[in-house]
């Protein structure tokens, strides 16, 4: 039978008495319980666990109405944990905690975390003979997770490929004499798990451990684990259920002694897949570390999802802080490590069985998270993406004082330069570098500088400048080239515009995604801008190529122009806000350029996530040493101008602007600084009123000087609405009631005063209970969009 069980809230460790009567309630899961093992005494660990449960109280409080927020590192120098912790770990090489947005310190090589492993015993061997394969019960699993459409599919992310890698796995691993439990934390309805205990031994026992009925604890919303959908899906799927196990328990809860507890043998395959903050993933991953035979295999889920951004932010961390487990393999969304002592031989069979893995590339350390090499398996923008999961976690978080996620994550791969990076590998930002696109790096106290393109980005070290040519950046020894100077907007107009290259796309509700590279003249650098064809307008094209000449005759398509908010890429809209499904109804091109230049080199660029680098505000700068900052001029003409010459397909002539939040103040701005060039204009959440509100006054002091008012007021929606003047022009804002900037940065009640006293119509709506984020955007976008199309086709 099936033997199930629930765990403590919290941290509260398992007592003699629960031991015992868990020996008597789960007689099939092993033979022998007893109570764990006291903890060592080590008053000052405890004090910083201490913290880290006040952090996850803060954060339950503070973001609970958000959904899932990857948390962001704070700026503050990180605090040091006694050193007698990492004595007593010889996986421990680092010993310090990363500090959360509410301010706690979360130990980042938590070895209390390892109590009781002593207690997990060993597996010698076990039947060859998977679990599901007498009964068939493999391919009605397949059918249920993947091809069935109906109310009997299960329910879950997974993508199919990963199977066939947990298929391949147990066997690399079995031939290499490693057994033991497979754990899943996490389960939802057991899609990933089902696959991971089918394809064990028999004699090799499965937990699912997952909060299951006490989803108060879910504070970050990362799935919703039913244990009557798990059940229902093994019964499903003919899955016996002899050695499986479900636990009910918050993983912050659980140690090691807890697993020895219940009689499981050392892990040989581990999924952590639970919360998936900063503070939960650590522990998941240092839980999976102690619980793991040599040779077992740890897989992480939601490695490149923008949506969870503490889960990239815990690898990279962990990853620089202990010594036993290594980056593997990367594909679809997941990271799969194993330990150091087994990392190499299975290299070697990945390498012999490239059907199952399709390994892209073998490549460096510097790639790789602390190991000797890794493969990379899945779709080719994947390794971009981890880079852009960074980049949103600072957008999801930016009211909160944080340091560059994106920088601490590749500070941690060490990412080589471009030029020593596969092209199918490159993410395809301005800079030279993935790491130079990375704002805000900071070198650790002390540290040495380190080697490479990582330490060539440190304040105080000089930057490699780069011309706006997207062909190669300097080599070893080169004479730095010179940037070259933004062009003024007659020179730009004159001159003829470089073609885009592709690199990347997707196909969408019917249409794809394509996203571009350009020389920039206006800007001085490389930029990226991704553009969604609707059904019948797609132009096709390569990777590396620039668009095909038109194959046919079609109409045109009108052009929605989106401008995105602070910290963001042009990808971070085409990922999440799903405008696509309305642009594809509506027969319209739908354009997400970036948000500023990127890996210029200017001093202090990156040091601030709402000035700089992520930050163009839609402005053209006068202080000098801002000159480049001309995304004003970039989105009104040059990015159209670019458009209309390579993509005729493309009606330019008729277009209409929206944008979010610093966006959707510059889609306002644009329009009415614009008379009759756009049909219609809206914005989510947007800055009404920059001239009075921080994020304005920071920007235009920078920008334009303190005293250069006027310029202040030509970029100030509420200043412009006022004494507009031109044709009609169709307005719609939509703000949450429950936006933490509403008050203090974004001001919809002053743009509303003074359109009303303009005679200015504009339909303003406070979206009750809605917030700043993409749940809010994508909740009304479609609603944005047919508001667009009736403008664009009357």
């Amino acid at each position: 039978m099936l033997a199930t069980t629930t765990l403590p809230s919290r941290r509260t460790p398992l007592s003699a008495q629960l031991a015992a009567s868990l020996q008597q309630r789960l007689p099939l899961v092993g033979p022998q319980y007893g109570a764990p093992p006291a903890r060592r005494p080590w008053p000052l660990l405890r004090g910083a666990l201490l913290l880290a449960l006040a952090a996850l109280a803060g954060f339950a409080a503070g973001v609970a109405s958000r959904g899932g927020v990857g948390e962001a590192l704070a700026a503050a120098a990180e605090p040091a944990l006694p050193a007698s912790a990492a004595s007593a770990a010889g996986w421990c090489t680092r010993t310090h905690a990363v500090t959360t947005w509410s301010g706690a310190a979360v130990p980042v090589c938590n070895w209390s975390t390892c109590a009781g492993r002593e207690g997990l015993r060993e597996l010698s061997g076990a039947s060859a003979q998977p679990r599901w394969a007498a009964n068939g019960a493999r391919e009605r699993y397949m059918q249920l997770a993947f091809n069935a459409t109906d109310a009997d599919a299960i329910d879950g992310w997974l993508d199919e490929p990963h199977v066939r890698y947990v298929d391949a796995f147990t066997e690399m691993q079995h031939d290499a004499g490693v057994f033991g439990s497979v754990v899943e934390i996490g389960v939802h309805a057991g899609k990933f798990f089902i696959a991971l205990a089918g394809a064990a031994s028999e004699d090799e026992p499965a937990l699912a451990v997952d909060l299951f009925e006490s989803q108060s604890d879910n504070v970050d919303g990362s799935g919703r684990g039913s244990r009557a959908a798990v059940l229902r899906n093994l019964d499903a799927v003919g899955l016996p259920r002899g050695g499986v196990t479900l636990l009910a328990a918050n993983s912050l809860s659980l140690t090691a002694a807890n697993l020895s507890a219940l009689g499981l043998p050392a892990a040989r395959l581990v999924s952590v897949d639970g919360g998936h903050s900063l503070e939960n993933t650590l522990h998941d991953l240092m839980l999976a570390s102690c619980v793991l035979a040599d040779g077992g295999i740890a897989v992480l889920d939601d490695f490149t999802n923008p949506t969870w951004t503490g889960v990239a932010e815990a690898a990279a961390h962990f990853a620089s802080a202990q010594s036993r487990l290594r980056l593997l393999f990367v594909a679809h969304n997941k990271a799969y490590f194993t330990t150091a002592s087994h990392k190499a031989r299975y290299v070697r069979a990945m390498q012999a069985r490239q059907g199952v893995f399709g390994c892209r590339d073998l490549h460096s350390s510097r790639r790789a998270l602390g190991g000797s090499e890794a493969c990379y398996g899945g779709p080719a923008g994947e390794p971009g993406q981890l880079q852009a999961t960074l980049q949103t976690a600072m957008e999801r978080s930016y009211h909160h004082h944080t340091s560059s996620l994106e920088a601490r994550l590749f500070e941690e791969l060490a990412e080589p330069d471009d030029d020593e990076v596969p092209m199918h590998l490159r993410s395809g930002a301005c800079s030279s570098s993935a790491a130079a696109r990375a704002p805000g790096r900071r070198a650790a106290p002390g540290a040495a500088p380190r080697p490479g393109a990582a330490a060539a980005l440190r304040p105080g070290a000089p930057r490699r400048a780069r011309a706006p040519s997207p062909r190669r950046a300097a080599a070893p020894g080169d004479a730095p080239a010179p940037r070259a100077a933004p062009a003024s907007s007659a020179a730009m107009a004159a001159a003829p515009a470089s073609p885009p290259v592709q690199i990347g796309a997707n196909k969408m509700f019917g249409g794809v995604n394509r996203r571009y590279r350009h020389a920039s003249a206006a800007l001085g650098c490389d930029m990226t801008f991704t553009v969604f064809f609707p059904p019948g307008a797609d132009p096709g094209g390569e990777p590396g190529a620039p668009p095909p000449p038109p194959a046919g005759a079609g109409a045109p398509v009108p052009v929605l122009y989106y401008l995105s908010g602070l910290t963001c890429t042009d990808e971070n809209v085409i990922q999440k806000a799903g405008a696509q499904r309305g642009c594809a109804a509506a027969g319209l091109a739908f354009v997400a350029p970036d948000t500023s230049p990127r890996g210029l080199g200017v001093e202090g660029e990156a040091e601030a996530w709402d000035f700089g680098v992520g930050a163009g505000f839609y402005v053209n700068a006068t202080q000098p040493k801002w000159a480049a900052w001309r995304m004003y001029d970039y989105v009104t003409k040059e990015l159209p101008a670019l458009l209309a010459s390579s993509f005729p397909g493309l009606d330019t002539a008729t277009a209409s602007i929206m944008g979010h939040s610093m966006g959707g103040h510059g889609a306002l701005t644009v329009a009415l600084k614009n008379p009759g060039v756009y049909r219609s204009v809206s914005a989510f959440a947007p800055i009404c009123n920059p001239c009075a509100v921080p994020w304005g006054v920071k920007a235009f002091t920078g920008y334009f000087g303190a005293d250069a008012k006027e310029l202040w007021a030509a970029h100030d929606a509420s200043e412009l609405v006022a004494r507009y003047a031109g044709p009609a022009l169709p307005c719609l804002i939509d703000t949450g009631t429950t936006d933490s900037f509403l008050e203090v940065q974004l001001k919809p009640e002053v743009f509303e005063a003074a359109a009303a006293a303009a005679g200015f119509p504009v339909t303003m709506r406070m979206q009750e209970g809605y917030d700043h984020s993409y749940f809010f955007m994508a909740t009304f976008m479609d609603e944005h969009v047919a508001f667009h199309s009736k403008a664009l086709k009357p």
